[in-house]
């Protein structure tokens, strides 16, 4: 399990007004940031690529576990079914409950376009 953070809030860019929004509004293939609750959390404000909403669970992809080098590879990637470099990122794959989520926000993240 990944006990290192990284910070990438230089990198992550928040949508104009609206910067708040509802589980419901909660969608595969973007980024947010919440405030997580809970007995032993390590990471109180996750920043997560959203890989599945199912029921009252959302599974991502926690990119303060990340080098900026894995994000900008993750961010490339156009299958996420089946993943090219799924072993840069494997160990920050994590499953949030709903109701431990609140202040979700949506969020834009820097891409590099020379990234390979």
């Amino acid at each position: 399990m990944a006990r290192r953070k990284v910070y990438h809030s230089r990198d992550k860019l928040f949508y104009g007004d609206a910067k708040f929004i509802t589980s419901s509004k909660i969608i595969e293939k973007e980024i947010i940031e919440f405030k997580y609750g809970g007995e032993n959390i390590y990471d109180l404000r996750p920043l997560v690529f959203v890989l599945e909403k199912k029921g009252d669970l959302v599974k991502g992809i926690n990119l303060n576990y990340l080098t900026e080098y894995k994000v900008q590879q993750l961010l490339q990637e156009t299958n996420f079914k089946s993943m090219q470099w799924y072993e840069l990122y494997n160990e920050a794959i994590r499953s949030y409950k709903i109701s431990k989520m609140k202040l979700i926000k949506k969020v834009e993240y820097k891409r590099d376009i020379d990234a390979t």
